[in-house]
């Protein structure tokens, strides 16, 4: 059986899709996950999981071993992409970035959340 979660966050970079702030992600399991506006940013949403950062592919978790701080968030990640499978098997959550610049730092961290 299929589960469908719906998750947010302050930013969403997924394969195939442009950045955008105040998404929200409707994934259903062996699905595309599907990327709409959060047209309410900064309220709760029934059925909604909110995390604090940037969603991607969980699959950039597993081959950012030699990120450095100032990378640039955006390029990195749109590079693996370009480099990869377009299907998305799950989400990760990127934290502790400079949000400001969209750049790695000596205390990012990006961890599973599906």
């Amino acid at each position: 059986m299929a589960t469908t979660k719906k998750v947010a966050a302050h930013y969403i970079l997924l394969p195939g899709c442009p950045l955008l702030k105040n998404g929200i992600v409707t994934w259903t399991t062996g699905e595309k996950p599907r990327v709409e506006v959060n047209v309410h940013p900064g309220k709760e949403l029934q059925g909604v999981e909110f995390h604090a950062g940037m969603i991607v592919a969980e699959r950039v978790r597993e081959q950012i071993r030699d990120w450095q701080p100032g990378d640039s968030l955006v390029k990195r990640v749109e590079h693996l992409y370009a480099a990869g499978e377009e299907s998305t098997r799950a989400l990760a959550i990127i934290q502790g970035a400079d949000w400001k610049r969209l750049a790695w730092t000596g205390r990012t961290i990006i961890t599973k959340i599906t």
